[in-house]
């Protein structure tokens, strides 16, 4: 009976360790000072529309947030992209004032740093271009 429990404890840490590999960290940093942005996290060329996202989160304005990343996000894929936007009400403006960054591995960690210029908003990824995997 013993050695029953310590396979099956055995198995039990396999699997939690497992999942917790296939996953990365995002981090985020909006340096827009006067206004939040809304994130939109889906897999690399996701047919998808903007507004109707499989990850979808809002950042205060001069703030910074951490989120974690699983393939389930973005529909088992490898790479996923994050389209940026402004938006009153919660309503943003994908299309008109948004941008993006793509080409993320999923199970990699990344940042990127969200600005404004002129009203116009810059996604850039300012993690190394070929991300070590947490693999």
């Amino acid at each position: 009976m013993n050695n029953y429990k310590k396979i099956l404890l055995a198995t039990a840490f396999a699997v939690v360790s497992s999942s917790i590999a296939q996953a990365g960290t995002l981090t985020v940093i909006n340096k827009v000072s006067d206004q939040g942005i809304h994130l939109c996290i889906r897999g690399e060329g996701s047919k998808a529309q903007a507004g109707k996202p499989n990850f979808q989160h809002f950042v205060k304005a001069s703030a910074q947030k951490t989120y974690t990343v699983r393939k389930k996000h973005n529909r088992g894929g490898n790479t996923f992209e994050v389209l940026v936007a402004k938006g009153k009400d919660g309503h943003p403006e994908w299309e008109l004032m948004g941008a993006s960054c793509s080409n993320l591995v999923t199970d990699a960690d990344h940042t990127i740093i969200v600005n404004s210029t002129l009203g116009k908003l810059s996604c850039q990824d300012v993690t190394a271009a070929n991300p070590v995997s947490n693999r």
